[in-house]
């Protein structure tokens, strides 16, 4: 018997771009709440994604628009396909997901979270990630074209030590989490290349099925 099917799939002129100047609140709540990406390349017909820590910042001494900041290895898979075709989408959302494993209590089948916090978890972290999770509706894919930024020129040690500096803050929130994540590899490192992805375009995904996508530009000039 053939399965129904609920909701067809999205075509770009379905839902079609809205102008705008700045990233809608919702939109900058989960960038800034956010650590980790995907990141989606190419080279060829072989596309490749990548979980990646980032920073984003809605403006800079460099640029007006909102940018993301990401950095990795020179010799990296992404590296290789940022270098042939840098036309990039990104992916990040705030929904949080949790295994649920179902146990047996006597002849009664209930389901629970699995695994619990581990007992060394702090009352902040677990506050944190409430406040987190309160927000959680949607998710966000991000289309740009990605930048190599110089090693050693003035913007690309500004962007290095926002990236840095992020990320540092992070592991201080964070400090009950054994390991550093990759950072001293993938973020701290000296040989890593600084990438600058300027947000050109987002589609916005929400909890409830809703999709609505944006243009980023500049203001208008004169009504144009």
């Amino acid at each position: 018997m053939a399965v129904p099917l609920t909701q067809i799939a999205s075509r770009a002129d379905d839902f079609p771009a809205s102008p705008t100047t700045s990233l809608p609140p919702d939109v900058i709540s989960c960038l800034e709440e956010g650590r980790f990406l995907h990141l989606a390349t190419c080279h060829g017909n072989k596309p490749h994604t990548s979980l990646m820590n980032y920073t984003f910042l809605q403006s800079t001494p460099f640029t007006k628009e909102p940018v993301i900041i990401m950095t990795t290895t020179p010799t990296s898979r992404s590296a290789y396909n940022l270098a042939s075709n840098p036309n990039v989408s990104l992916l990040l959302h705030d929904w949080v997901s949790a295994k649920r494993t179902s146990i047996n209590v006597g002849q009664e089948r209930t389901r629970d979270i699995s695994p619990p916090p581990p007992a060394s978890f702090s009352l902040s972290q677990l506050m944190l990630r409430l406040n987190r999770a309160a927000f959680a509706q949607i998710s966000v894919t991000i289309d740009g074209t990605a930048q190599f930024l110089q090693p050693g020129d003035e913007a690309e040690s500004w962007y290095r030590d926002q990236h840095v500096r992020n990320h540092r803050m992070n592991d201080d929130a964070e400090s009950g989490e054994a390991g550093d994540g990759g950072k001293g590899r993938y973020v701290e490192a000296q040989e890593v290349r600084v990438v600058l992805i300027p947000i050109q375009g987002i589609r916005v995904s929400d909890s409830r099925g809703g999709i609505k996508d944006y243009v980023v530009g500049p203001p208008a000039t004169n009504g144009v």
